[in-house]
């Protein structure tokens, strides 16, 4: 879903950067129930992660159901305030484990984007088979996005896992989501940069990984 729900307020990384000086407040679990407030200090004008924001999450974690509800509003600049909120929950029927979520970004002061989805997994012997699905809606004309992933997780051992995914980016005429969101690679070539505009990149995925 990251390839989607990243691009936050203003078209930019802001809505899941990590804050660079930040002070954070963890509750205790209260029957399942926590909550988190983050303040970001500003140290940049400029950089996603070092601009003056507010965070604050709640959660609900007991037995088979989770839910959870995120907000976080950042000073873009000296006088212009945008929001992301976002809303997950997911319920586990004994192999089977259903999840969806709910996203709402201010794109400028009078402008907002919504990105939605649902996700879900079910073990099979020593695996995890999984798919997903997720929408990024229109802003201006045919700039939205469709994801599809499905992939499959195979429990070597308790600390090994190996795992396979095929997903894809399909773009509106001028979408320019590109297939990875964050993480150890993000290419540029042709097809994945996300600055191309109506290109539909697609990847595949096979890795192994070990917990220490």
């Amino acid at each position: 879903s990251r390839p989607l729900t990243r691009v936050g307020p203003g078209g930019t990384n802001i809505g899941e950067e990590r804050l660079a000086n930040s002070v954070n407040y963890e509750s205790p679990n209260m029957g399942g129930l926590t909550f988190t407030l983050n303040y970001g200090l500003e140290n940049s004008t400029t950089t996603a992660s070092q601009l003056n924001a507010v965070a604050f999450g709640v959660q609900y974690n007991a037995g088979p159901l989770f839910v959870g509800l995120a907000t976080k509003t950042v000073d873009t600049t000296a006088t212009t305030d945008l929001s992301i909120m976002r809303l997950s929950a997911s319920y586990t029927m004994g192999d089977i484990k259903i999840a969806g979520m709910y996203q709402k970004d201010d794109v400028t002061t009078t402008t907002d984007r919504t990105v939605m989805g649902i996700g879900a997994s079910m073990k099979v012997g020593s695996g995890t088979v999984k798919a997903q699905y997720y929408q990024a809606d229109d802003v201006a004309a045919n700039d939205g996005a469709d994801l599809m992933a499905i992939g499959y997780d195979h429990s070597l051992s308790k600390t090994t896992t190996v795992y396979v995914t095929y997903a894809t980016v399909s773009n509106g005429t001028a979408g320019a989501y590109s297939l990875i969101g964050a993480g150890h690679a993000n290419p540029t070539e042709v097809g994945y940069a996300a600055t191309t505009a109506g290109n539909d990149p697609t990847g595949f995925s096979l890795g192994m990984k070990m917990a220490f």
